[in-house]
């Protein structure tokens, strides 16, 4: 008769110890759906950054061709000024306010000449 108290206590023991591994195990399964799912969140965040960064980066780029014809566009102006005003006034411009008698339409159209020829 002394077994079966002892095969009960055993049999309890065993049930208890799994018990507590399933709740272990139950910890460890929440714990892991929240990591993941903090995961997924900051990956999306993430997309989200690396979207706006080559946006940027496009951005950038753009601005910086649009200096460089700007500047290029400058020094082919102020060449073709110099080379028809040779000792023109202090500005670089004409001396004579006069002398540019076309009317706004033939001065726009005379830079997009000018731009055409230059390539731009």
């Amino acid at each position: 008769m002394r077994i079966t108290p002892l095969f009960l206590l055993g049999i309890f023991f065993v049930g208890a110890v799994h018990a507590v591994d399933d709740i272990q195990v139950q910890m460890l399964k929440n714990r892991l759906e929240t990591l993941q799912a903090e995961r997924n969140q900051k990956a999306a965040e993430l997309q989200k950054c690396e979207k706006n960064v080559r946006g940027f980066k496009t951005a950038g780029i753009a601005t910086l061709y649009a200096t460089g014809v700007g500047i290029g566009v400058n020094i082919s102006l102020a060449s073709e000024l110099a080379k028809g005003n040779a000792g023109g006034g202090a500005g670089g411009g004409r001396t004579d306010a006069a002398a540019d008698i076309r009317s706004p339409e033939q001065v726009t159209q005379d830079n997009a000449d000018l731009f055409a020829e230059l390539g731009i």
